[in-house]
């Protein structure tokens, strides 16, 4: 429930506020961002029954989204990366969102399929 109210208050601000335009569907590109949602708190609920001590799951989730912060483009431009870093750092999912938001693209493209097929992996 807190994962639907977070999408549904990011999307609200991302269309009304900051005018975002939308040419594809709003269901579909809800659906993603819930399931990333799900993503994460999963994620975090593995890190907290793996480990047992608080000082043992803050090394862990810092250990674990390290390496995401240095690939994500942040420290340095995805663009100068090798190829094979290119393709692991890029979030599949939410590409697939800019492709349904900006594009109007549906489930029938690839990369956004990809981007559902990934997150339902996960």
């Amino acid at each position: 429930m807190v994962v639907i109210l977070q999408t549904f208050s990011v999307l609200m601000i991302a269309f009304l506020i900051f005018e975002i335009p939308n040419r594809g569907s709003i269901l579909w590109v809800s659906v993603l961002i819930v399931m990333q949602g799900v993503c994460g708190m999963a994620y975090g609920i593995l890190i907290s029954a793996i480990t047992k001590e608080e000082n043992f799951t803050l090394i862990l989730c810092m250990g674990s989204m390290f390496p995401q912060f240095l690939l994500s483009g942040v420290v340095w431009p995805v663009e100068t990366m090798p190829k094979i870093l290119i393709f692991i750092s890029t979030a599949k999912s939410i590409e697939a969102v800019r492709y349904m938001l900006y594009r109007g693209w549906g489930l029938d493209h690839f990369e956004v399929y990809l981007g559902f097929i990934i997150s339902s992996s996960w």
